[in-house]
């Protein structure tokens, strides 16, 4: 069975990159307790956070989150298959393109590795990780043949799932409380 995992937030250290372009850094990673991050934003912010996502080269120069290259290799070894689920970003559009592209540079991904999709929960996997705590929720509850993991961010730390991945470097010790299936 395949690993699943998702992009932003996951491999792809969206939000202080997001931040930093659109806030000049007024409000930090830490300081982002929920998920809708643009509500932290004043309206000239919001504004400009469009434009940069609307653009080629925002989406191209996300920094790959520490560690998760190393991470998604472990996966390669453990599992059949990595599959990246991604939801795609409708205000940008080359997105589909330059996701693609991000991930065969970082990654090595092929084409059939990436699954564009706001409805995680129809891929079927024996293992689901993702940022987003309704996404875990979601999955876990169509896909009782697998492991749904809630990747640790600041603005998902209220959530109690049955698996937490605290940052690639955790991956071990997830990976030993789950039999892969």
């Amino acid at each position: 069975m395949d690993a699943l995992v998702d992009v932003d937030g996951v491999l792809a250290d969206f939000l202080p990159h997001l931040l930093e372009r659109a806030t000049n850094n007024r409000i930090a990673p830490a300081d982002v307790r929920k998920w809708d991050v643009f509500s932290y934003l004043t309206v000239e912010e919001y504004d400009l956070s469009l434009a940069l996502c609307a653009g080629y080269d925002f989406w191209a120069q996300v920094p790959v989150i520490s560690g998760a290259v190393e991470g998604v290799e472990k996966l390669r070894s453990t599992y059949d298959a990595v599959r990246f689920l991604t939801a795609p970003w409708f205000g940008c559009d080359k997105w589909a393109s330059i996701r693609m592209e991000w991930l065969m540079k970082h990654f090595g991904a092929r084409a059939t590795d990436v699954i564009f999709s706001t409805e995680k929960y129809f891929v079927r996997g024996a293992l689901f990780i993702d940022d987003k705590p309704t996404h875990v929720e979601r999955w876990a509850e169509t896909n009782d043949a697998g492991h749904a993991v809630l990747y640790d961010a600041g603005y998902n730390k209220a959530c109690t799932p049955p698996h937490r991945l605290m940052g690639w470097a955790d991956l071990d010790r997830v990976l030993s409380s789950i039999a892969p299936r």
